[in-house]
């Protein structure tokens, strides 16, 4: 059993004049925004390590933030001129839908489990939530009148939005525009549950109004633990902020740490970002108008480093650091330098820079592994327990034109619900007899979370050249529903059988010895 490689990719790959032979790579997307007198129209898609241009997609006038989908098969672009959110197929890289959305649709993040997208919509003050099934606006979140006297805001010019890692809420961050300070909610809180800003005991919504600048934070983050989020205080602001985000703590929601962004007054901290690169979970955050990138150990919630945008060689800063993202492996930070038009990828285990290159008005970022065949071998449970805890699974990484799997690294390789890890580093042997050779790797079946029901399981993994990549096949798993449950009621059931059939044969021999006495 096999899945099918996305032929798009595979493709693209060849037109760009990669050998037969070549590792593929995992890509990079990035929005190309343009500004409100010259808008762009594009996305930009890279090989990630070779930062090679590999081609654009027309998605529509003004593109600014983008998402993609858990399983890596669409994204989704917010078109801001076109009150639209265009889909991107990722194995054709080509829209294949726009999806209505007025009010100016600008953040967007996608729910873990793949089923809602979250848009925040500066211009009418609101959140829609487009079901993915079908790519429909089921919701549109608002708040009270801001005009109206007395009502608290629930959402002001909404711009960046964060979902916490159980899909339970929804961190907005409201830029509101020259409000004055402590007049509107710096974030707010959303239940994906019911769609409902959460109530706090003193009024309407959790209303973080902790900036003390007159516009409020851009963008949030929320650290892989799901537990802290971190925000920023504004184009005009030196400050971020740590808020708690576990709902199971008495601090839930509340501010937890003020640290400077920059010692520079206004310096205007905007894109964030965390994930868990070489060195531990890390929270960046870019200030545009010093250039800077600060870093911050979120355990300690201290700054551990500040790092400079400036070019070595022209000895000219970056400007506006304007979106931060970590590639799948957080082996790389990348950084879209908006008034430089260049995109700077710095290494997260030492913070070098290893490129910077031209990218026409660079946002918002977001990476897709490549996508690998794999063949899954039939799981045959034993009747015994104790055997088949121990039983083994295999599992191939296919080798294909475009894809090596001897690239693969097997101790970076996870399989099925609870990324089980090989117990060998595997053997090198043409699996699917198509003249490349693959790597067979074994997994005990006990680690691997499979159970009775599940129809496909994924592998994830890097290559030896820090690309990541998945791959997904139907999973058979034999021997479900023949335990000792199926045995008593096939044995109760031929009991019955037999039981039924010497009844039978009993009346017919009675029968038989009634006809011969009337004879």
């Amino acid at each position: 059993m096999k899945t099918t490689i996305s032929r798009g990719i595979a493709t693209l790959l060849v037109l760009v004049g990669l050998a037969a032979t070549a590792t593929a790579q995992e890509l990079a997307f990035v929005v190309n925004r343009g500004n409100f007198w010259n808008p762009g129209t594009t996305v930009t898609v890279f090989d990630s390590t070779t930062f090679t241009e590999l081609t654009t997609i027309e998605v529509g006038e003004f593109p600014t933030e983008l998402a993609v989908t858990p399983d890596y098969a669409f994204l989704y672009v917010t078109v801001t001129g076109e009150d639209a959110v265009a889909v991107v197929s990722v194995a054709d890289l080509t829209v294949v839908e726009k999806i209505p959305v007025p009010g100016g649709p600008l953040g967007i993040a996608i729910m873990p489990d793949g089923s809602h997208a979250y848009v925040t919509n500066r211009n009418d003050h609101t959140v829609s939530v487009i079901r993915l099934s079908d790519n429909t606006v089921v919701e549109t979140i608002t708040g009270p009148d801001p005009t109206v006297s007395g009502d608290d805001y629930f959402l002001d010019t909404p711009h960046g939005i964060a979902i916490t890692p159980d899909g339970r809420y929804a961190y907005v961050a409201n830029v509101s525009f020259d409000r004055d300070p402590g007049s509107y909610p710096s974030l707010t809180v959303i239940s994906t549950a019911d769609n409902m800003v959460v109530a706090t005991p003193d009024c309407c919504g959790v209303a973080l109004n902790f900036s003390a600048t007159g516009w409020g934070p851009w963008d949030v983050t929320i650290v892989p633990d799901g537990k802290t989020a971190y925000t920023n205080s504004g184009d005009v602001g030196e400050e971020l902020y740590a808020v708690d985000t576990d709902p199971e703590s008495p601090t839930w929601n509340e501010m937890l740490a003020i640290l400077p962004a920059s010692a520079t007054p206004e310096s205007g901290p905007r894109g964030m970002e965390s994930g868990e690169p070489p060195l531990g979970v890390r929270v960046f955050a870019g200030t545009a108008e010093t250039s800077e990138i600060v870093v911050i150990d979120p355990t300690t919630m201290s700054i551990t480093s500040t790092l400079s945008t400036k070019n070595a060689k022209t000895k000219k800063n970056g400007s506006w650091p304007w979106r931060l993202r970590l590639n799948t492996a957080g082996a790389h930070l990348w950084v879209s330098l908006k008034r430089e038009s260049k995109v700077m990828v710095l290494d997260t285990s030492t913070y070098a820079e290893v490129a910077r290159f031209p990218v026409d008005n660079p946002a918002d970022i977001a990476f897709v592994p490549f996508n690998v065949e794999i063949d899954i071998d039939k799981v045959k449970p034993s009747k015994k327990k104790k055997k088949r805890s121990n039983k083994k699974i295999k599992v191939a990484i296919l080798s294909t034109p475009s894809f090596d799997a001897s690239s693969a690294v097997p101790s970076s390789v996870a399989f099925g619900p609870n990324g089980a890890q090989a117990i060998d580093a595997g053997k090198i042997r043409d699996v699917n007899r198509d003249g490349y050779p693959d790597l067979q790797l074994r997994f005990l079946s006990r680690d691997t979370g499979l159970a009775c029901g599940d129809t496909e399981a994924t592998l994830t993994g890097l290559t030896f050249f820090g690309a990541a990549f998945y791959g997904t096949d139907e999973v058979d798993i034999k021997g479900c529903g023949k335990g000792k449950k199926a045995k008593k009621k096939k044995s109760d059931s031929d009991k019955k059988a037999k039981k039924r059939s010497t009844k039978k044969s009993g009346s017919s021999k009675s029968g038989k010895k009634k006809s011969k006495s009337k004879s």
